[in-house]
């Protein structure tokens, strides 16, 4: 090896660390940091609910740390898995904050990197190499209690219940079911087509669930698992039931409950029972999807009877084409605020992705189907056109759309009051109507 001067300029290292942050006055909390060791990145951190016998619900929460050893293309990957606890001690004189402290109560090597971490009734699951391991935290260890052989790089878990939604970055999506009582970790469906997914997320109408995915060429896709439906062939394959072309590269999604509004009388009921899907993109969009109830499908329907004439351009739309659009089974609402910048991407976007009844839906949809004709858009573009699903691959099937731009909707609310009338008679309805779907919207979605 070749002697350098006591002066030559090594490159730095970087070097991971976890710190402990005061939730009251968001500082780090002193003598909490624990450094990792050399080349040793971070690929998944997560607060799990693991099985433990001192609490009433069984239940308590610990920090885990997915890692790995990036050493370079010579050396196998391996990677650790790191449990910490947070515990109360007697802070020391002057520093309150220091009343926390971590404690380590696993730490071990893997066979490989352990690139994603969640857990599923009371049991730490984690995907390390190409397995997906579910594990028993008992004595400060963790036994092994199943695994099940997966693709290429999950980089993402999520569970509900027993189910556990497994992100793949080339194989797109798979739904795994946890069985308790036998130990076992089964593949129930999949999505038979490759697709570079960025992150997923669970979408909760009531009884329903589906399963959102933003992938690599900037589209939204919603499956959802029927096994009755042919199409599924007995359940193995996720439906695409819904798809839309963002535009903008999603890499989080986040999950709240509905606003609740005062009023009880509202075009989208059941709010208590619903979940916002939000999502942050890559520069600056924030949307939402939401379920709404159904109070105005008669009128709705009668569009699919009519012919819309555009006013400005002269052209017409068939009720026949109009039916065709309407008759997706996927209520989804997508709205883009592009005045709303909240810090949660790369880029400061936020957004929100709502569930509607079908109701909201279909007068929603008509009314999109209006304002792509009847208004002016940039530079001319056709919005329908460009919210279409995306793909470099030839597909073998029609996209499925199902979701309403919820910014191209939101515009109606700016047109002149004779604009508005004329619009709401082409699809059959009144303005107030229009506008009070769009208003509940926003009141089950303004959480900032």
């Amino acid at each position: 090896m070749e002697e350098r001067n006591e002066r030559f300029p090594y490159p730095p290292q970087e070097r991971f660390s976890v710190l402990l942050f005061s939730p009251v006055s968001w500082e780090v909390i002193p003598n909490t940091k624990m450094e990792l060791e050399e080349w040793e990145h971070v690929t998944c951190l997560k607060n799990v609910s693991l099985a433990y016998e001192g609490t009433t619900s069984g239940l308590k929460g610990y920090i885990a740390l997915g890692t790995n050893y990036n050493y370079g293309e010579d050396i196998t990957s391996r990677g650790r898995i790191l449990i910490f606890d947070i515990i109360e001690v007697v802070p020391e004189p002057g520093q309150p904050l220091t009343k926390n402290r971590f404690k380590m109560v696993y730490s071990k090597e893997q066979k490989g990197p352990v690139t994603a971490i969640t857990h599923v009734l009371g049991f730490l699951v984690s995907a390390v190499g190409q397995k997906i391991y579910i594990w028993q935290l008992k004595d400060n260890d963790l036994v092994g209690v199943a695994f099940i052989d997966t693709n290429i790089y999950i980089h993402q878990l999520l569970s509900i219940k027993s189910l556990i939604l497994v992100a793949d970055v080339y194989k797109s999506i798979s739904l795994l079911r946890f069985q308790e009582e036998y130990r076992t970790l089964s593949l129930v469906s999949r999505d038979f087509r490759s697709a570079e997914v960025y992150t997923s997320e669970f979408l909760l109408d009531n009884t329903q669930m589906g399963f959102l995915v933003a992938d690599g060429e900037q589209n939204l896709v919603l499956y959802m698992y029927q096994p009755e439906s042919r199409e599924s062939f007995g359940g193995q394959r996720l439906l695409r039931r819904a798809d839309f072309h963002l535009g903008q590269h999603v890499n989080t999604f986040f999950r709240i409950r509905c606003k609740i509004p005062s009023s009880q009388d509202l075009l989208v009921g059941a709010a208590d029972k619903r979940h916002i899907t939000m999502f942050a993109t890559l520069d600056g969009g924030l949307g939402y999807m939401l379920p709404v109830p159904e109070k105005t499908y008669l009128r709705l329907l009668m569009f699919s009877l009519t012919i819309v004439f555009n006013s400005q351009r002269g052209t017409r739309l068939h009720a026949t084409s109009a039916r065709e659009d309407i008759s997706q089974t996927t209520l989804v609402l997508f709205c883009l605020t592009i005045v709303l910048y909240i810090p949660a991407t790369l880029d400061g976007g936020l957004g929100y992705m709502l569930p509607v009844p079908e109701k909201t839906y279909r007068r929603l949809l008509m009314l999109q189907n209006v304002l792509v004709n009847h208004i002016a858009h940039t530079a001319g573009l056709n919005p329908k056109s460009f919210r279409t699903y995306k793909s470099s691959r030839k597909l073998l099937s029609n996209p499925a759309r199902g979701v309403i731009d919820g910014e191209l909707v939101s515009l109606f609310l700016g047109l002149p009051y004779l604009e508005k009338v004329e619009v709401a008679k082409k699809i059959g309805t009144k303005v107030d109507e229009i506008t009070d779907d769009l208003a509940d919207i926003e009141r089950l979605t303004s959480h900032f």
